[in-house]
């Protein structure tokens, strides 16, 4: 009987294959850190502006009849997409695929409610939603804020 490591080698080397150089796998961890990280960034920078919208937007009254109103959708959609985006990259790091996903999920959450309420603190979000209102036609009808009561 043959050597199956032996017979491994021969196959591998009749189809071609070489080895990726490790270089190759350090860029790939480092992209999909990269990804993660970005991604939670951008999740914060929508949680600071969902906040902004709803909270500390001067003059915008939230009563019970519009609350659903009120409700930065827009926002929320990009969070919920961003921390999904996180989460799948946090999964293709060398041990991301050991924590559960309900856990990982949450804590990106955290991560960017954390960094959004800390952005918050330095009027981000204020700024990127005056941007968008001043430099885009489209943002003004998705948001209901206190500058369409005016």
């Amino acid at each position: 009987m043959k050597d199956l490591s032996q017979d491994i080698l021969t196959e591998l080397e009749s189809r071609g294959a070489s080895p990726k150089p490790r270089w190759y796998f350090v860029a790939m961890r480092a992209l999909f850190w990269l990804l993660s990280a970005v991604c939670t960034v951008v999740g914060g920078i929508a949680f600071s502006v969902g906040w902004y919208v709803f909270f500390d937007n001067d003059g915008l009254h939230v009563t019970l009849g519009n609350i659903l109103q009120v409700v930065p959708y827009a926002w929320l959609i990009v969070l919920a997409l961003f921390v999904v985006c996180a989460y799948f990259g946090f999964r293709q790091t060398r041990k991301g695929y050991k924590y559960a996903a309900p856990l990982v999920i949450v804590l990106l959450l955290a991560a960017s409610g954390a960094l959004g309420l800390v952005l918050d603190n330095y009027d981000v979000g204020q700024n990127v939603h005056k941007y968008l209102l001043s430099h885009t036609d489209f943002y003004d009808g998705l948001i209901y804020s206190s500058e369409d009561a005016d």
